[in-house]
């Protein structure tokens, strides 16, 4: 059926170009050509797809009339409801007929306009101008039964609207009827209660009078009763009286016999105090017998306790003579500066003049170091030899006036006592060092108590640092939660503790230097983790020694509170950006074999916080947390063989973690790391550019 539609437009239109053309003034044969040219070319098609069509429509008007038979039965059998129901499907379905025939027609319009473009053959036009008036015959037919269901639809609906009617005062009417079977229910019971009303007030009635007859008899009784009780109330008042005349006997009787077991227990209990006290006076004899002896013996040890006390007071100074040297300072009038920064600038101008060239990350990084003692309990400059590793804790020291302990160390040290000092016990003499010293004078020497005390280790690594500091590290360690003591040896002596004692003040700031050659020795983890190691690498210029000005010593110093004014604790925005770079940069550590634990994240929060500024701008922030990359993390990396497959990986995240800094100084250091020898990490530390 399609196939015909699109192929009568197409005759259609070569019947209106023939008719164009003898309009124009051609002539009939002229305007047949025009349309058989036009049509020419569907012709074939359109002949065999009508004849195919004709017999599809045979046979859909026979299943139509079939289809129309079941709906009269179907409509016969349902109930009036469904009747309309289904009438209003069909109206539905025949108005989507129309639809579509209506569409239909629209497309053989528009194919009859291209057919007049096109003009098919006179003879395949008159067969499709035949058929379009047939189809338009089956339109309108349908039109009509369109017109006549909707006809009986509004016919159903006036007949539906009528019963709705009937229905709706049926309803009302059987609500009537409940209301007054309601009210029938209602009356009955109301009548059952009046019923059993009456039938109670009867009985109440006859008990009425049974009661008033009772009442008749009792109120005869009444005044014999009234006797009885007279006679029996002067009976119970003469009883009472002589019942409260033998309680009164009765009492009397009991307090007699309380009298006399209180007399006899109290007779009882003297004699037992007589006998106690005839036994305590034998033991008091035997007991001030015994005391006096004891009091002969006390006063004999109380003679020799003199004597010893004398010999250790003697021994003691003779032994530690030597820590009893007070301290001279140079300094002392205390200096206050406006804030942080201006101490910075004021200590960075105080080195120029000296003929130090230090840049300014490098000054706030040494600074920074020594402001975390508390958690990182040792400053360490390492790299080459001549980058002012020694230098620079000494210019510190005496801008804010703190002593400074130099300790040079040597190779053969092996223990505490090389750095603390020992006991000589031919001499009987303590031998202490000069850290000794100082931390025993600071204990003792009022003018020392809040003043900052700088030790510098130089040279630390020239003997294994764990043999004669890891004990000592440790302590310094602890002093951070709780007072912290060093116990002085003092051989056979007879001391007290608080002599033997020697407190290690908060105020003792630790800086060690170390030269990275054949000659020193390497740092353990231990040692790493709880120190900042600032290394320096060769410096991109060679410089000559600036020009030092002369110039007094510093007469002022800056105290410990003052010092401690400068340092914060982490807010936990800045410990929340810090800790994202830690956790990453521990899961690469550990795929490496090198994974570090909260004191290492500790350190590294509370170096960021106190490094000066970090919340005022990213850049700053981003410095401080390279430092501690390059002053904690990277030197455990040392050894690592960089060209093995899984630790290449490893470091080619961590380079990928570092620049996300966007610091160059640690991003050069860590490709130049990786470039090591032997295939192996070597970390030689950042090159600050100067400023």
């Amino acid at each position: 059926m399609n196939l015909l539609l699109f192929h009568i437009p197409l005759i259609a239109a070569g019947v209106v170009v023939g008719g164009v053309v003898i309009a124009s003034g051609g002539s009939g044969l002229q305007s047949g050509v025009a349309a058989i040219a036009t049509g020419a070319s569907g012709f074939a098609t359109s002949a065999l797809l009508i004849q195919s069509q004709s017999s599809k429509q045979g046979k859909l008007e026979q299943e139509r009339d079939r289809l129309k038979q079941d709906i009269e039965r179907q409509i016969r059998a349902l109930p009036f409801g469904a009747e309309l129901e289904y009438l209003q499907r069909q109206r539905e379905l025949l108005r989507q007929n129309v639809s579509e025939l209506k569409q239909q027609e629209e497309d053989l319009q528009e194919r009859v306009r291209l057919v007049e473009e096109n003009p098919p053959n006179l003879e395949e036009l008159e067969q499709r101008q035949q058929k379009i008036g047939e189809l338009k015959t089956q339109i309108n037919e349908n039109k009509g039964r369109l017109q006549a269901i909707i006809d009986q639809i509004a016919e159903r609906e006036k007949q539906r609207d009528g019963l709705q009617e009937v229905t709706s005062q049926f309803l009302q009417k059987q609500e009537e009827v409940r209301g007054l079977t309601e009210r029938l229910h209602e009356l009955n019971q109301q009548a059952a209660e009046l019923e059993l009303f009456r039938s109670t007030y009867d009985a109440l009635r006859k008990d009425a009078q049974n009661l008033e007859t009772k009442q008749q008899h009792l109120q005869a009784e009444i005044p014999r009763l009234e006797q009885e009780r007279d006679r029996i109330l002067a009976e119970i008042a003469t009883m009472e009286t002589k019942a409260q005349q033998v309680d009164g006997l009765r009492v009397q009787i009991e307090n007699l016999d309380a009298d006399l077991r209180t007399k006899r227990s109290e007779l009882g209990s003297l004699k037992r105090q007589l006998e106690q006290l005839n036994s305590e006076k034998s033991l008091l004899d035997g007991q001030i017998l015994s005391k006096e002896n004891e009091l002969k013996e006390f006063q004999k040890k109380i003679r020799e306790a003199k004597g010893d006390l004398e010999e250790i007071e003697n021994g003691f100074k003779q032994a530690f003579q030597a820590l009893e040297t007070p301290i001279e300072l140079a300094a002392n009038q205390p200096r206050l500066f406006a804030s942080e920064t201006e101490f910075l600038t004021l200590f960075r101008q105080y080195l120029n003049g000296k003929g130090l060239i230090f840049s300014e990350r490098t000054v706030k990084a040494f600074h920074t170091s020594l402001k975390v003692q508390d958690i990182s309990a040792l400053v360490i400059l390492a790299g080459i030899s001549g980058t002012g590793k020694s230098e620079r804790p000494q210019a510190y020291a005496n801008f804010i006036g703190a002593p400074l302990v130099m300790l040079p160390v040597q190779p053969r040290w092996d223990s505490p006592q090389d750095l603390q000092g020992f006991y000589n016990y031919v001499e009987k003499k303590y031998k202490p060092t000069d850290l000794m010293r100082y931390l025993y004078q600071h204990q003792h020497q009022s003018n020392l108590k809040g003043r900052i005390v700088m030790v510098l280790l130089d040279e630390m690594n020239l003997a294994r640092v764990e043999y004669y500091f890891s004990d000592f590290l440790s302590k310094l360690e602890t002093r951070r939660s709780k007072k912290t003591y060093l116990d002085l040896e003092a051989g056979s002596l007879k001391l007290k503790d608080e002599q033997k004692q020697v407190l290690i003040p908060n105020e003792f700031l630790f800086v060690g230097t170390m030269n990275e050659d054949e000659t020193t020795q390497s740092l353990s983890d231990k040692v790493l983790d709880r120190a900042n190691i600032l290394t320096f690498g060769r410096p991109p210029d060679l410089q000559l020694c600036g020009h030092k000005q002369t110039s007094p010593p510093i007469p002022t110093y800056v105290s410990w509170d003052a010092f401690q004014g400068w340092t914060k604790e982490p807010s936990p925005d800045l410990a929340k950006k810090v800790k994202h770079y830690v956790d990453e940069a521990n899961d690469i550590m550990e795929s490496l074999g090198r994974p570090f634990a909260h004191r290492v994240f500790q350190a590294f929060t509370k170096y960021v916080c106190n490094y000066p500024n970090p919340d005022r701008d990213e850049v700053i922030r981003n410095q401080a947390i390279a430092d501690q990359f390059g002053q904690k993390l990277l030197p455990k990396l040392r050894g690592v063989m960089v060209e093995e497959k899984n630790v290449k990986e490893a470091l080619d995240k961590m380079e990928s973690l570092l620049s996300q800094l966007n610091d160059e100084p640690l991003n050069q250091a860590f490709k130049k790391a990786r470039e090591g020898q032997y295939g192996q990490f070597q970390w030689k530390g950042m090159v600050y550019p100067q400023d």
